[in-house]
């Protein structure tokens, strides 16, 4: 997809001076990632438990790792049932990009005898892991994620408690765990004498959704799972669930032996749910569209704005349209839908929507178009560190720069932004 950048009323030399930063915006959108408001750290690192340090006990424990980074990458619990990731993990050890091992020691809840247990630690390659996903035509889930407040109460022999991260310890390192392994940013509520006042241990137990959704506004989650545990006998448990995301509310019940077994088909419903709303399979659909960022007053924003927009998992190419004063209009080629690009901004505070605003394109004469050329990754790095040294026009041609001192900008193509969003920086 050709893009057309266009400033709007510059001066020739200002024109220039705005080339090389562009110039030198081409080599850093290469080498910097995004800076997103949730992500999720390690989605490629695993520790699982492993009988020693032999070759075949290392590579058994690795399939299972690589199984679970697959899992949390595409975000469906039966990605290792598909043909093409069957052949992969027959072959952890060409994903790997280190291992450790390391001995934790543990106590038997059942007989408090003390022991230590060997564990293997496992780093996989990023980028071949979502190459595979791709070239499968599977899911990719992006590290930036809804972060979900989760309010439990529990209610057995020794009565009922709304579950903090302070109390009800094997429930929350239960719940931490399953978080983990579905790469899922759950929290707990602090349940201080803020909390107590918002929401009261019956409120978590009928699950009252207007005091839990008020309650949950200090913790500034995206979603909300709220969760009844009972003690029906001797180590068995039943629950009842309801999880709510953008409008969207679910139910379903568990049971086990266990905490973790009570909460793993939890977890599943609930990263299950996120990723059919997130997850983009690359090349599934494509669509173009534009939108306008307003209150970008520095070449900063301008980068941190950029660069953002190209971390969105649902988009493949993006670059700039037109810009006047702190208003600049993107045009993004996707990978996902429409969409998912809207879910995708809503998870991050970065953008914040706003009313539109009217883009002049008065009638004038053939305003100068700065047309970047066509150049591989390691060219635009070079021309980025000539261009702090020469003139901006030996990187891109400048047509009529006379022109610019006067003429206002007049794009090729309409300008109708399909969304409006104020940048927060």
């Amino acid at each position: 997809m050709p893009y057309t950048y266009t400033v709007a009323r510059l001066s020739r030399a200002r024109i220039q001076t705005g080339l090389a930063l562009i110039c030198l915006l081409l080599a850093v959108a290469l080498l910097s990632p995004p800076a997103d408001a949730v992500v999720v750290d390690n989605l490629f690192r695993v520790e699982t438990e492993v009988a020693d340090q032999s070759n075949s006990a290392r590579l058994e424990a690795q399939k299972l790792a690589l199984a679970e980074v697959l899992v949390r990458s595409s975000g469906r619990g039966d990605i290792t049932q598909q043909a093409e990731i069957k052949s992969v993990l027959a072959r952890p050890d060409r994903l790997v990009n280190s291992y450790q091992y390391r001995t934790v020691s543990f106590t038997d809840e059942e007989t408090g005898e003390q022991g230590r247990r060997l564990m293997l630690i496992v780093d996989f390659q990023p980028k071949k892991i979502t190459d595979i996903l791709r070239q499968s035509s599977l899911p990719i889930w992006s590290s930036n994620r809804a972060s979900i407040t989760t309010w439990i109460a529990v209610d057995d022999s020794s009565g009922r408690q709304v579950v903090s991260a302070t109390n009800r310890i094997p429930l929350a390192e239960a719940l931490a765990a399953n978080a983990k392994r579905r790469g899922l940013p759950m929290l707990l509520p602090v349940y201080d004498m803020t909390d107590i006042m918002a929401v009261s241990t019956d409120d978590v137990w009928q699950m009252q959704q207007q005091s839990l959704f008020a309650a949950s506004e200090r913790y500034q989650a995206d979603a909300i799972l709220v969760g009844r545990i009972v003690a029906t006998g001797e180590s068995q448990w039943r629950a009842s669930w309801t999880f709510s995301h953008a409008g969207e509310h679910f139910s379903f019940d568990s049971q086990g032996q266990d905490f973790n077994a009570v909460l793993a088909p939890v977890i599943d419903n609930v990263a299950e749910a996120l990723s059919r709303r997130y997850a983009v399979i690359v090349g599934e659909n494509s669509a173009e569209l534009q939108l306008s960022i307003d209150s970008i007053d520095s070449f900063a924003d301008y980068t941190s704005a950029l660069l953002y927009l190209r971390g969105l998992e649902a988009v493949r190419q993006v670059g700039p349209l037109y810009i006047e004063g702190e208003q600049v209009v993107f045009a993004l080629e996707l990978d996902g839908t429409e969409e998912q690009v809207w879910q995708a901004i809503s998870l991050n505070r970065r953008l914040k929507e706003a009313t539109a605003k009217l883009i002049q394109t008065p009638q004038a004469a053939q305003p100068p178009v700065l047309t970047p050329a066509a150049v591989s990754d390691d060219e635009a790095v070079s021309r980025a560190e000539d261009s702090t040294e020469g003139s901006a026009e030996d990187s891109v041609e400048v047509a009529n720069p006379a022109e610019a001192e006067v003429a206002p900008v007049i794009v090729d193509q309409p300008i109708a932004p399909l969304r409006y969003y104020q940048w927060q920086g």
